[in-house]
């Protein structure tokens, strides 16, 4: 275990990820004892090596390279700051380390079944970024927050830049993911219920379908190349008759962390190795049933992707009727 969790703590260190001062403040050690350890000179304690299993989200025992069954549930809150802005800006600064962490330790692989549209397709435009964030807002917190009329700049710069940071975190990792023909409608059904209720002008409304249309481009040129933007792997599945659920797997090498959606803004994290082993053997039945669309599978891709534009046109023309 001490010799994968200090090459792994030297490679965060070299990434930036996590700095020496961090790490000595952690683990409570003065700068020579620390440097001592990142040498290999001194073992780690084993309350050492928690903390810094802790911090990382990850399982001693997969640092142990143990096969013994554990049984971890990790509930991630964000809820509730002092104040709404606090908890979406600390919301995506977590998900941007966490992101940087499983990256920095070598992310080899995201698997997602899409129930509703992935995260990371808000988190590609600073048109749809400002509208999720909205949406979270007047749906978790209190009743006074529905009265608060949408605009496009109503969330700062700073946390647009740091979703889009995370969104080329993500797209640097290679990604498996099954969609199919009602992934689209929650978000289509949000923008309308916002400008029907009289939270969101039409012109806003009509800005972030074009947005959501855009981002249905980009997904067709990523499903042609194989590829996002020429960095991670992409393979997209279509299903038509799974009822999706929003799990994402992340296959970190050292062990792989599911993440199950938990009260909007919370998840999940679970690292048991069995259950882990039962979620990638019922994600591999689900592609196995299922119709690959990227790469070669032109057809079945065109099918899919335009059935999302069609259903974006009708959203567009249901908004254009409203005064």
């Amino acid at each position: 275990m001490n010799t994968q969790l200090i090459t792994l703590l030297n490679q965060l260190i070299k990434d930036k990820v996590l700095s020496m001062d961090q790490l000595q403040q952690l683990l409570n050690l003065s700068k020579d004892s620390l440097y001592r350890r990142l040498r290999g000179e001194t073992d780690l304690l084993l309350n050492e090596a928690l903390l810094i299993a802790e911090k990382l989200n990850i399982s001693i025992d997969a640092l142990h390279g143990s096969n013994k069954q554990q049984k971890v549930f990790i509930s991630k809150q964000f809820l509730l700051r002092n104040t709404h802005h606090e908890t979406l800006e600390t919301y995506i600064s977590e998900l941007h380390k966490d992101m940087q962490q499983m990256h920095a330790i070598g992310a080899q692989h995201i698997y997602y079944a899409a129930k509703d549209l992935p995260l990371f397709c808000f988190l590609s435009n600073p048109t749809l970024i400002p509208f999720k964030l909205y949406f979270w807002y007047i749906t978790i917190f209190d009743a006074q927050a529905k009265r608060f009329e949408y605009k496009a700049d109503w969330i700062s710069k700073e946390i647009i830049d740091k979703a889009l940071e995370v969104y080329k975190l993500y797209n640097a990792t290679d990604s498996t993911e099954i969609w199919n023909f009602e992934t689209i409608n929650s978000t289509l059904h949000q923008i309308e219920y916002c400008v029907h209720a009289g939270l969101m002008q039409k012109e806003d409304g009509l800005q972030v379908l074009q947005g959501l249309s855009e981002f249905v481009n980009k997904l067709e040129d990523y499903c042609q190349a194989g590829k996002k933007q020429n960095m991670g792997n992409y393979t997209l599945y279509s299903n038509e008759i799974l009822l999706l659920d929003n799990s994402v797997v992340f296959d970190i090498g050292i062990q792989k962390i599911l993440y199950i959606p938990h009260q909007t803004l919370n998840f999940l994290h679970i690292t048991d190795t069995e259950f882990l082993d039962q979620t990638m053997q019922w994600f591999n039945k689900q592609v196995a049933k299922s119709t690959k669309i990227s790469g070669e599978g032109q057809r079945d891709r065109d099918r899919l992707l335009n059935h999302y534009r069609q259903c974006i046109k009708r959203c567009v023309a249901i908004l254009d009727t409203i005064n």
